[in-house]
């Protein structure tokens, strides 16, 4: 069963970049360019982890994840949070701040790949 994957990130070039990655790597990928949009295609789609750009003009990614986070139907789901904000030698101390995980933008394909694998949910083998 392929993976299903939300990117939500206001920049097109990004948000194209990462698909194409994420679905060279196999998953299916949902795209949205707002947070209001990826609220609407977590719940419409139900991907197994979300990457959620922090900066976005109207909802940024702090409230999208709160709004995803109160919702039943989205509270589950793992997010993983894109910021250009913080350095990577920061990001390589900390990695998870309380119970957000954050990928530092610019990133690496291997980076992306192994930040998603690492949130996906564990499934029992039959």
């Amino acid at each position: 069963m392929t993976e299903k994957i939300l990117v939500v990130d206001d920049e097109e070039d990004i948000l194209r970049i990462i698909e194409l990655e994420l679905c060279e790597a196999g998953y299916e990928v949902l795209t949205a360019s707002s947070g209001e949009e990826g609220i609407a295609k977590a719940k419409s789609g139900k991907p197994a982890v979300i990457l959620l750009d922090v900066n976005m003009p109207g909802m940024d990614g702090g409230a999208t994840a709160c709004h995803l986070k109160n919702d039943p139907a989205t509270e589950n789901i793992p997010i993983i949070f894109l910021t250009s904000l913080v350095k990577k030698e920061e990001l390589a101390k900390k990695g998870m701040i309380g119970d957000n995980f954050f990928v530092s933008k610019p990133c690496t394909s291997d980076e992306l790949l192994n930040a998603v694998k690492r949130h996906l949910p564990r499934r029992s083998e039959p």
